[in-house]
């Protein structure tokens, strides 16, 4: 692997990670959407990239 590939696989996990935690740590309007999201980027990763895009539809505001 190129030291490019690698980044970019660092890059993707450390966004995948923040999505996971980010989910799991805000309150959602809506407890099934918070359900969804989980299932959603655990099994299909590559959701993490537009769950950081739409995110603030999701969460509550305090």
């Amino acid at each position: 692997m190129t030291n490019i590939m690698i980044g970019i696989i660092i890059l993707f996990a450390l966004l995948w990670f923040y999505a996971f935690t980010s989910i799991i740590d805000k309150k959602f309007k809506d407890k099934q959407a918070k359900q969804l999201w989980i299932l959603a980027i655990t099994f299909i990763p590559l959701l993490a990239f537009i769950y950081i895009f739409v995110e603030d539809d999701f969460i509550q505001s305090e």
